[in-house]
């Protein structure tokens, strides 16, 4: 992708702790980017997964490490808005909020993660 792509950013996130080490191969490829129903493109040490339209869903900040690889301990994700006060108004509990979180989580993973591997072959474990 080396025109440039209009980006519609996320502005509220939450961040979903990860584990994930790069290569310089794994980096270069990111920073060409792919496109199909979604754009998945590297700018600036930041990894975008936006939709066609250029929204955003999911972003994370690769930074090289000492051994010449590139990590993330974090992947930021979109807060649905005011979700809490309207789980709460249609009388979830706590824990019935806390786990559609956690499911959340675990999709915005598995998401990003099935991305990375279809479009990079780049395998996260």
């Amino acid at each position: 992708m080396n025109e440039e792509y209009k980006l519609i950013p996320l502005q509220k996130t939450q961040s979903i702790p990860v584990s994930w080490r790069f290569t310089q191969e794994e980096y270069d490829n990111m920073a060409k980017g792919h496109r199909s129903n979604w754009c998945v493109f590297l700018r600036d040490d930041v990894v975008h997964v936006c939709r066609i339209g250029g929204e955003e869903f999911y972003r994370f900040t690769v930074s090289k490490t000492g051994d010449g690889v590139y990590a993330t301990d974090d992947l930021e994700a979109y807060i649905p808005d005011d979700f809490y006060e309207s789980a709460r108004q249609h009388g979830w509990t706590d824990q019935e909020i806390e786990r559609h979180q956690a499911e959340l989580r675990e999709s915005v993973i598995e998401e990003t993660v099935g991305l990375l591997a279809s479009y990079f072959n780049i395998n996260t474990a």
